[in-house]
C-alpha cells in the first residue's frame, strides 16, 4: 500500500476585511440583545416561580438555581461583550483562527508528516483565497 486517506482537522484561518468585521460585530450584538432579553425573562419569571417555591418550602433549592441560570447566562454575556472588544480591535489584514474542519488527505510513503499535518484553509469574505502548508 502506497498511499492512504486519512481523516484529519483542519484549520480554517480568516483574514479579516472590514466586510467581516462589519459581520461579525453584527452577529455578536445580536446574541447580546438576545441574551439580555434571556436575562430579562429570566428576572421576570424568577418572581412568580420564586413566590411558588417559598408556598412550597423550597425556596433556597430554587433560589440556588435561578441564581445559578443566571450568573451562567451573565458569565455567557461577558464573554460575548469581550469578543465583541476583541473584535473591534482587528485590522483588515490581520488573520485569526476560525475554527477547525475536518476533511479527509491522502498521504503516501515519503510524505512529510509535518507538511502533511500543517495545512491550513484560509479563507477571506466567505471564499478560499489559499491552501497552505506551513
Amino acid at each position: 500500500m502506497e498511499k492512504i486517506t486519512i481523516k484529519t482537522e483542519i484549520p480554517v484561518i480568516v483574514i479579516i476585511t472590514e466586510q467581516f468585521k462589519l459581520k461579525l460585530s453584527y452577529e455578536l450584538q445580536d446574541k447580546i440583545r438576545k441574551l439580555e432579553l434571556e436575562l430579562q425573562q429570566l428576572d421576570f419569571t424568577s418572581r412568580r416561580t420564586l413566590m411558588e417555591a417559598e408556598r412550597q418550602g423550597q425556596l433556597t433549592q430554587v433560589q440556588k438555581q435561578v441564581e445559578a441560570e443566571r450568573q451562567q447566562k451573565l458569565a455567557n454575556w461577558q464573554q460575548l461583550v469581550d469578543q465583541l472588544k476583541v473584535v473591534a480591535r482587528l485590522q483588515p489584514g490581520d488573520e485569526v483562527l476560525q475554527g477547525n474542519v475536518e476533511g479527509m488527505m491522502e498521504i503516501g510513503v515519503g510524505d512529510n508528516w509535518n507538511i502533511v499535518r500543517s495545512a491550513k484553509i484560509v479563507v477571506r469574505d466567505g471564499q478560499v483565497v489559499e491552501i497552505r502548508h506551513e
